[in-house]
């Protein structure tokens, strides 16, 4: 009852909330990563670790540069997620005691809080990555550019194929859940963020199976949400572009395509609302004046 109830009370929130869709949007901007694209008939570019090795061997300067553009890019566009993801945590949680935040005043609560959900994602979602951190530290050290894009190379065939079957989705959705929960500790229960991330683990003790198909759920529903991707797939091929487009699940926190995190905005709405309100299942209690300093 209590997964049925969470569903449906985001579902009807991110139907009656479109003017937080555009928030949504900067908050899907954080996962958005670089897609490579080439003209149909030119040669593949990056399709195979060879290419790539050749392409950093010639040009290392530009590469290096490409790489320095491409990384401050992807951090500013997380850390606009982040100011986001609080935002739409404040006004799903307001709308559960019957006050309206408007896209202005959510956002300017998302400015007081954001530091407290990286400090949240940098103590949960970190120590998760940094296996796979350190393998390409370790090749990059080498300095050898081939050693290292063809590590880089595999680490990303991992991420994206393989770390999505068998025991890896299960993982993977344990860990987000903690997160989430952690960020709701931290954003709606004003806990410091290694305070909340105790929290979280308590409550993921106390309602593995429940939270698991919370989490499971979302990773369900974004599947659907992503059908709104392939009408701008059909566009790149009409006019000519492919590439490494894919329609992968859970887009909140895979790589995706640029336009996918605009037209993915209400799911951002939806899936942060879920997890408040689950929240607010196990945490009733909590005072609605609560907030982080």
């Amino acid at each position: 009852m209590g997964l049925w109830i969470t569903i449906v009370s985001a579902f009807r929130f991110t139907r009656h909330s479109k003017k937080l869709w555009p928030v949504g949007m900067i908050a899907m901007l954080g996962s958005a990563q670089l897609v490579v694209a080439r003209l149909e008939d030119g040669d593949p570019l990056f399709s195979s670790n060879a290419a790539l090795r050749a392409w950093l061997a010639s040009e290392p300067g530009l590469a290096a540069g490409l790489a320095v553009v491409a990384l401050v890019g992807i951090f500013g566009f997380w850390l606009l997620s982040e100011v986001a993801t609080g935002a739409l945590v404040l006004a799903a949680d307001a709308a559960l005691h019957r006050r309206e935040l408007s896209a202005a005043q959510a956002w300017r609560g998302g400015m007081r809080v954001w530091r407290h959900i990286v400090a949240v994602d940098l103590l949960t979602l970190l120590p998760a990555l940094l296996p796979v951190i350190s393998l390409v530290a370790l090749a990059a050290a080498a300095l050898d550019m081939s050693a290292a894009a063809d590590v880089t190379q595999r680490v990303l065939d991992f991420l994206t194929s393989g770390i999505y079957s068998g025991f890896a989705v299960v993982f993977a959705i344990a860990v987000w859940a903690w997160r989430d929960l952690a960020v709701r500790h931290a954003v709606i229960g004003g806990e410091r963020p290694m305070e909340a991330i105790h929290a979280a683990v308590s409550d993921m003790t106390a309602t593995f199976i429940r939270t698991i198909a919370v989490g499971a759920s979302l990773f369900v529903a974004s599947w659907l949400f992503t059908l709104v991707l392939v009408p701008v797939l059909y566009a790149l091929d009409a006019v000519g572009l492919t590439g490494v487009w894919s329609l992968t699940p859970s887009l909140a926190w895979q790589w995706i395509l640029l336009p996918g995190a605009v037209l993915l905005g209400p799911y951002a709405v939806f899936d942060a609302s879920a997890w408040t309100y689950w929240y607010r299942l196990l945490h009733p209690a909590v005072g609605e004046d609560a907030h982080v300093g």
